[in-house]
């Protein structure tokens, strides 16, 4: 297992995980910078991966790890990646009020 440590925010999918981590992985050989501003190119040099920024990409990386199948099992791994692609599709379908307030105004 690589030294990243992938973690989503939903507590339901980072427990199992983490636990599962913390007795199959070794800690990261790596030490926190004492400079905090670090750019992307030094991060992929020490391995380090920027967390998801939505959750399509969150539902990508949860699929991707062989973790996840191995600590869920697989129809479980299944209902939960048909379930999130579900919620994703829906949120990507959804119009804000953020949105109707600022692009409704230009028509």
């Amino acid at each position: 297992m690589s030294a990243t440590v992938r973690v989503t925010v939903n507590v339901i999918v980072t427990v199992p995980l983490l636990a599962t981590m913390s007795v199959s992985a070794s800690p990261p050989s790596i030490r926190p910078p004492l400079i905090v501003l670090i750019v992307t190119a030094e991060l992929d040099a020490l391995g380090i991966r920027m967390l998801p920024r939505s959750l399509g990409e969150a539902l990508d990386a949860f699929k991707a790890d062989p973790l996840s199948e191995k600590v869920f099992g697989s129809s479980m791994f299944k209902a939960w990646s048909d379930y999130k692609a579900d919620e994703w599709a829906s949120y990507c379908n959804h119009v804000s009020d953020w949105e109707k307030s600022r692009y409704l105004k230009l028509f």
